[in-house]
């Protein structure tokens, strides 16, 4: 009787989004950032929309009618 056993090794990778060097980071709001985050992941517009109201509302940027 015998055992044959393989470990394969599979890596997920995921995108990368390389914004460049025309864009500062550094000056970007949270939500700003956030907004091209959902479109790396490619969230579909609603999702995107419904994620990006609970953002405000986590950070205090809610408006106020």
């Amino acid at each position: 009787q015998a055992l044959s056993f393989q470990l394969v090794k599979q890596r997920t990778i995921e995108k990368r989004s390389r914004l460049g060097d025309t864009v500062a980071i550094e000056k970007m709001s949270p939500l700003e950032l956030l907004e091209i985050y959902w479109r790396s992941v490619e969230l579909g517009d609603e999702e995107a929309e419904a994620m990006q109201a609970l953002a405000k509302e986590v950070l205090g940027e809610v408006d106020n009618p």
